[in-house]
């Protein structure tokens, strides 16, 4: 009697394979939609151009030559670099606190919270407009206040010059920043096991103590979230500082992105400010990996 004849059996199913060509679809779409931007920079960053923007010939290093002799744009970097630091860092201060405040259970939290994410509903721009009403020196609320309550003699000039105009700017950045930043560390708090902070207290970690060695290492990820979204955000923020000074007066609140501005669309030095843009995205992408390679060491240590 013949032996029965075996079925052939399914080839198995690779899921890997499978998520992947899934993937394919969105990973093309994120190659067109962001590799060609970045590659046409850097065509244009080494590149001659005409008034319109068009490519005429080869420049090497030339627009990068030229860019790092310009003292405007050397100043612009320094201050974009200051002006990224006191945003982000008061920024990530005042919303640890406001995050910890909202973790509790308060009454009346629900409508802090909703006060709270009204800077985030607006416009930037619309906030940056009533700001510079607020503070403008000679209709403004808080310099007319003052001149009536007879505390200064004269209207206050916040926007006249540039360390003044500077703080208004990251006073207002701030602000815009922080629902967002604030949002995520109250989710991640409420990410940390009750157990953990109980079993914290039993061994006697209180106050400052529960705040260092049990909350912080557990926000770690969340931190790093906010402080790379608000990296890029701030430093690449164009509406706040374009909307109160223009970069002015006499270049004292400019920062690399309203330089790149200018250069781009009112000097029609198009291969300079691709030069900038790439200064700038390489920077950003530096500091992201810097953040990244860091908590992933804290994770595994």
């Amino acid at each position: 009697m013949a032996a029965p004849r075996s079925r052939p059996t399914a080839p198995a199913f690779n899921e890997q394979a499978f998520a992947y060509v899934l993937l394919a679809p969105a990973f093309l779409l994120a190659i067109a939609v962001v590799g060609y931007p970045i590659l046409n920079t850097v065509v244009t960053a080494f590149s001659k151009t005409n008034a319109v923007g068009q490519l005429a010939g080869s420049a090497g290093l030339a627009n990068f030559r030229q860019i790092f002799g310009d003292p405007v744009f050397l100043e612009a970097l320094w201050r974009t670099a200051l002006w990224t630091l006191w945003v982000v860092g008061l920024t990530t201060v005042v919303s640890m606190v406001l995050a910890l405040i909202l973790y509790e259970d308060l009454r009346g939290k629900r409508v802090f919270q909703l006060i709270l994410l009204i800077p985030w509903a607006t416009s930037v721009t619309m906030t940056t407009i009533a700001w510079m009403w607020t503070i403008n020196g000679q209709v403004g609320l808080i310099s007319n206040t003052l001149q009536v309550w007879g505390w200064i003699p004269e209207p206050l000039g916040f926007l006249a010059r540039g360390p003044s105009a500077l703080v208004v700017a990251i006073a207002i950045g701030i602000v815009v920043s922080i629902p967002f930043t604030t949002s995520v560390l109250v989710s991640g708090l409420h990410s940390i096991p009750d157990e953990i902070l109980e079993a914290g207290v039993l061994d006697g970690a209180h106050g400052w103590a529960r705040f260092r060695y049990l909350i912080m290492p557990m926000l770690g990820p969340f931190l790093t979230i906010t402080l790379v979204i608000n990296l890029i955000n701030v430093f690449n923020s164009f509406p706040i500082i374009w909307t109160l000074t223009q970069g002015g007066p006499a270049h004292g609140t400019e920062v690399v992105v309203t330089y790149l501005y200018k250069t781009a669309f009112r000097f029609n030095e198009f291969g300079q400010a691709a030069a900038m843009s790439l200064i700038t995205f390489i920077i950003l992408l530096v500091l992201s990996i810097a953040f990244s390679v860091q908590t992933m060491r804290t994770r595994l240590s």
